[in-house]
């Protein structure tokens, strides 16, 4: 709990910190969630901050997106200032990077349109950051399209099918009744051709 400009300053400084390597773990176990917090409020330095800290961490890169920090993240892509974009867009790749599940995750908060559009608007540090991301996020993203198109078939499939069903008890009849008039026919053939004539 600080000023706002006292909260920038400290992301500023922990993301000064965590450049190095020893100090990466004990400021991602102590601020993680602070840093996330600010990233919600469109802080450039906490995502810069994030960015750092993911640099070749596994360990903060779980922890990172343990705390919610990929959704933020992907809204300061969409809608932030453009230095917050670009340290977004840094965030982003460190967390993909050799993390399936960080990726999958930046697909499912669909951060590919928001990254498309930073790469074509965005400056050259950005674009260059987004363009590793997208390489990473579009075939995740492409996964979760066709994983989606096969629920919503199969979906469609069960609501045809139980809107079938209601009449499975008329067709049970309806073969029963019919089963019975060739059953009959049977045997009226069966009499005309036994009648003496």
């Amino acid at each position: 709990s600080g000023s706002a400009g006292a909260k920038t300053w400290a992301a500023l400084a922990l993301a000064n910190l965590a450049t190095n390597s020893a100090n990466k773990v004990a400021i991602a176990k102590a601020a993680v969630g602070a840093l996330v917090e600010l990233v919600r409020g469109g802080s450039a330095d906490a995502a810069g901050a994030l960015r750092i800290l993911a640099t070749n961490n596994a360990t903060n890169q779980v922890a990172i997106a343990a705390a919610g920090g990929i959704a933020p993240l992907v809204e300061l892509v969409r809608g932030g200032s453009a230095g917050a974009k670009q340290q977004a867009a840094g965030a982003l790749r460190n967390l993909a990077s050799e993390n399936a599940a960080n990726t999958a995750a930046i697909a499912a908060e669909g951060g590919v349109a928001p990254l498309e559009q930073l790469a074509r608007d965005g400056e050259r540090n950005a674009t260059e950051w987004v363009s590793e991301v997208l390489a990473m996020v579009r075939p995740a993203a492409e996964a979760l399209r066709k994983q989606k198109e096969a629920v919503a078939r199969s979906e469609r499939w069960k609501a045809a099918r139980n809107h079938s069903e209601p009449f499975a008890p008329q067709r049970k009849n309806f073969n029963a009744v019919l089963k019975s008039t060739k059953i009959l026919l049977r045997g009226v053939k069966l009499e005309e051709t036994t009648k003496p004539g």
